[in-house]
This record gives C-alpha cells, sequence and structure tokens, in this order.
C-alpha cells in the first residue's frame, strides 16, 4: 500500500529567514490566497526576506522536483484515479453525460515574463496558446485511462485524429469513443431537435470547468485574471503554482463533503 504521506509540502524542510517554518508557510499561503506581489507584502516582512524564502520553496532546483512530486503524486492519487471519476460522473453528471469523465477546457492567465533572454519577436500567446498546440503538446494521454470519456469542443475537435494516433505510437489504445463534443453538420443543414438539445445541454454542462477556474481565481488571487499581470521569469514555477492551488481547492472541498474534522495547530 502507498504510505506517502500527501497532506504535507513542506515537512522537515528549512527555509532561510528568521522565522518560524510555520510562520514562512503562511506568508507562502498568503501570496497564493492575496495575489500581492513582494512590495505588498513589506507590511508584514521584509521584501527581501520573503523573496529569499520564497525563490528557496518554489525555484530552487531541488525543491521544486520535490514539491512538483507531491503536488502531481497527491492530485494523481488523492482526486484523479478512473474509479473516483466514473463515481464521480455517475452521481453529477447529467443524464445525457454520465459517461463523461474527464472535460476539457482552457485557462488563459496574464503574465509578463521578465527573463531578458526570451526573444521579444515571439508572440507566446500564438505560439503556445492555441487549441491545438496545447491539446497536442500536453500528451493527455499519459494521464487519462482507456475508459475514460473526454468532453471537448472548439478547436480541440480538429485534432482528434492526430490525438489518437500519438496516442497509439506510444501505446495507448485510444479512438473516437473516448471523446464526446458537439454535434456539427455541413452548411445549409440544420440539426434536429434532439441534436440542438445534446448541443444546448453539453455546453451547460462545460461551463462547470469555467467555473472551476473562477473559484480557484476566487479563492487565490494569484491566478485572478482581473488583478494586475503576473511577472514571471519562467512559466514552470507559475504551473506548480496553480498545481498546489488546485490541490488545496480539491482538500478544501474533500474536507467539506466528508465532514472531516480540522485538527487544531500544535
Amino acid at each position: 500500500m502507498d504510505q506517502t504521506d500527501y497532506t504535507k509540502l513542506i515537512t522537515d524542510e528549512e527555509y532561510p529567514a528568521p522565522y518560524f517554518e510555520i510562520e514562512k508557510s503562511l506568508f507562502l499561503l498568503y501570496h497564493l490566497v492575496s495575489g500581492v506581489s513582494g512590495d505588498g507584502i513589506e507590511k508584514y516582512l521584509p521584501e527581501s526576506t520573503f523573496h529569499t524564502f520564497y525563490k528557496k520553496f518554489w525555484m530552487d532546483d531541488e525543491n521544486y522536483k520535490r514539491i512538483n512530486k507531491i503536488a502531481n503524486d497527491s492530485l494523481n492519487n488523492m482526486f484523479l484515479n478512473i474509479r473516483l471519476r466514473i463515481l464521480s460522473s455517475r452521481k453529477y453528471n447529467p443524464d445525457l453525460f454520465k459517461h463523461v469523465t474527464l472535460v476539457l477546457d482552457g485557462h488563459d492567465s496574464r503574465i509578463n515574463y521578465t527573463d531578458t533572454d526570451l526573444d521579444r519577436s515571439l508572440n507566446f500567446a500564438q505560439i503556445h496558446s492555441s487549441d491545438s498546440s496545447m491539446f497536442l503538446n500536453m500528451k493527455l494521454y499519459n494521464k487519462m485511462n482507456q475508459n475514460d470519456i473526454l468532453a471537448i469542443d472548439g478547436g480541440y475537435t480538429l485534432f482528434i485524429t492526430q490525438f489518437i494516433e500519438l496516442a497509439n505510437e506510444k501505446g495507448y489504445d485510444f479512438n473516437n469513443d473516448n471523446f464526446v463534443y458537439p454535434i456539427h453538420k455541413n452548411v445549409n443543414e440544420n440539426l434536429t431537435i434532439t441534436e440542438e438539445h445534446f448541443n444546448k445541454t453539453f455546453g451547460s454542462f462545460r461551463t462547470k470547468v469555467e467555473n472551476q477556474f473562477s473559484e480557484i481565481g476566487n479563492k487565490f488571487y494569484r491566478f485572478n485574471n482581473n488583478k494586475s499581470i503576473v511577472k514571471i521569469d519562467n512559466v514552470k514555477f507559475y504551473n506548480l503554482q496553480f498545481r498546489v492551488a488546485c490541490l488545496l481547492k480539491n482538500k478544501t472541498k474533500f474536507v467539506e463533503l466528508f465532514n472531516i474534522p480540522i485538527l487544531p495547530h500544535q
């Protein structure tokens, strides 16, 4: 049985700064929740001090690997396995989509890359954020089970064949039955009433993903697009922070659903 403790991110690591480790942990959490920039935290502690343990926690190569592994393993093992997905879809999905276990949608973050080595002539929004590149490059087949049904829309639907071919090359057995998407017809061909109902219900169903992004942005202002643009020199650190926020959100929801008592701090 896997004995990994998925409840700890800080563990027994020590981070530089003249504060208790629990205090540094709370400052790191406050940064995600409040969305304040480094100078905004100056009212609580010197900005340089905060950046010292902030960089050690998120950007130190060894610690990044450790936190990244904890976040990925936790998301995969605590909340993201095929059994849970099937049971959840049967319980919560509308009747037409009881078989859908995964929903894919894109989320745009407002980021200003501060890395001076980047070629400023490149349009990163165009290169990295298109539906096709994201859908194919994220290697989703590594995370999907053959029993998964993925709901997609928009430009993603144009690349299902390529996705299946890439997955098959890697030894995964996926086909068109692993995907659900709106019904489209040729120009001047009308949808039937049943098809229109399916598409309307499908659209409403997929908005649940957008709602999740909204909830994360409201709880963790670091990822709220209504605030100022995030400045960062490497998007992998931002992505790790986002996964940690997803993990914390899932834990909070899990505690609420199962009425798990919250232990007092010692």
